[in-house]
């Protein structure tokens, strides 16, 4: 098999909005084999003009030949839906299917020729038992069918092996079950805040990670380069994990930050690197 490229980016729906000319020229950047794009535009923008300018751009500029797109909501009443998308120009590829994946929609692509199946995943941003319920969702998924597998997207949890996962975990030990309503209320500012704090603790706990670490993944990026937030509070929860019959190289965490919008186009930076059967 020859090398492909495949990566994932969360848009925070940049695509839906006067933002898709910026966040379609760094997909253009990306130019990778396979995409994920978490967060694409949001659930009612998607029969938009942006949506459908970004389809065409990327089916046309990049050669993109298949893509399928799904919705998710963890909680419609304080989150708004959102579209998530893979978009792949691999030739021998038979098939794209997409599935729900424990609470959280995820989207599956299939690429039978090379026995590999790619996840595009983003987990709960909130609670880490929903995440949990998705990772083994896709373990119990990967078992039926004995295929390769990569992960990636936004999973919205750290690696217990990063060292600057051991302070919010501890924080996180020491509030333990506490909850806050809300906090997703921007006029609400401190609560807000501290509701930030909270879900940066929880992803901390790593526990989604490790179920994937147990189960024959492996994360690709041994650095734990931060892909969220800004030093000294910088984090990676945008991961790629492989099993072990697929070589992983080239690892790459991209800037984003040029065009009209520079940085705002998203909090989350692209991650992408390279992979090949052994």
């Amino acid at each position: 098999m020859s090398e492909l490229s495949i990566g994932a980016w969360n848009a925070r729906n940049a695509f839906g909005d006067e933002r898709v000319g910026d966040a379609i020229e760094v997909v253009k950047k990306l130019d990778l084999d396979v995409l994920y794009l978490g967060e694409m535009a949001l659930i009612g923008e998607a029969a938009s003009d942006e949506v459908a300018e970004a389809t065409s751009r990327l089916e046309e500029d990049l050669g993109y030949i298949y893509h399928t797109s799904t919705p998710y909501a963890v909680s419609p009443e304080i989150r708004n839906e959102h579209i998530m998308s893979i978009w792949s120009r691999v030739g021998s590829m038979q098939t794209v299917n997409s599935q729900a994946l424990g609470t959280r929609f995820g989207t599956k692509l299939s690429l039978p020729d090379i026995d590999t199946v790619i996840y595009g995943l983003h987990l709960d941003d909130a609670n880490e038992a929903r995440r949990l319920e998705s990772a083994k969702s896709v373990i119990d998924d990967l078992a039926i069918s004995d295929s390769e597998s990569i992960v990636m997207g936004d999973l919205n949890s750290m690696n217990r092996r990063d060292p600057k996962s051991i302070l919010p975990r501890s924080l996180g030990r020491a509030i333990g079950k506490y909850e806050l309503e809300d906090y997703y209320d921007e006029s609400r500012k401190l609560q807000r805040l501290a509701g930030k704090v909270l879900r940066v603790c929880r992803m901390a706990d790593g526990k989604t990670i490790q179920t994937f670490l147990d189960n024959g993944f492996t994360e690709v990026d041994a650095n734990y380069t931060p892909t969220i937030g800004s030093k000294p509070l910088a984090f990676q929860i945008d991961h790629i994990l492989a099993t072990d019959g697929i070589k992983v190289t080239d690892f790459v965490k991209h800037d984003q930050s040029f065009g009209s919008y520079g940085p705002v186009l998203s909090d989350h930076e692209p991650i992408s690197a390279t992979i090949c059967r052994y």
